[in-house]
């Protein structure tokens, strides 16, 4: 999001107009993370790839699992993340543990979020919502130590 991938100098010197909408996108990004997590936990893309195989027998062998309480995981809780801990909570029971650099009273109180350290969060999650800008002290804050902090999947 932003327009730290545009040359804003060649789009002037072409006469192309750039327009930056910072809330055009939250509703879209937030559903496809919870189609990416349905997709996940319903293992869909297995079973389709069954399917296509004519593996009959692969309903018996990829029973998912539910969102419903599942707890939601949140890194930038900004206007995204958010958004998405408002599908989650609302639609799916979840409950929601967030980290950011600054604190969101409100949401967390609409939500019943709580505002964790980055580690925590990893580690309590279910399913995690990356939502971080990219920055000079966020570029690598998920490396493969927060990864091994990550609960291991519960489908």
């Amino acid at each position: 999001m932003g327009l730290d991938g545009i040359d804003l100098a060649a789009a002037k010197e072409h006469g192309v107009k750039v327009v930056y909408t910072p809330t055009a996108n939250t509703e879209s990004v937030a559903e496809h993370f919870v189609g990416l997590a349905l997709t996940l936990a319903k293992r869909l893309r297995l079973g389709d790839m069954a399917l296509r195989r004519g593996n009959w027998k692969a309903r018996y062998d990829l029973i998912g699992t539910e969102l419903r309480g599942k707890t939601l995981g949140v890194l930038g809780f900004g206007r995204i993340g958010q958004q998405t801990a408002r599908i989650c909570h609302y639609g799916f029971a979840m409950p929601v543990v967030y980290y950011d650099a600054v604190a969101y009273p409100a949401a967390e109180a609409e939500l019943g979020a709580e505002r964790a350290a980055i580690e925590a969060v990893c580690e309590q999650a279910d399913f995690i919502s990356l939502n971080l800008p990219l920055l000079p002290n966020t570029r690598g804050v998920v490396n493969a130590d927060l990864i091994r902090r990550m609960n291991p999947p519960r489908i």
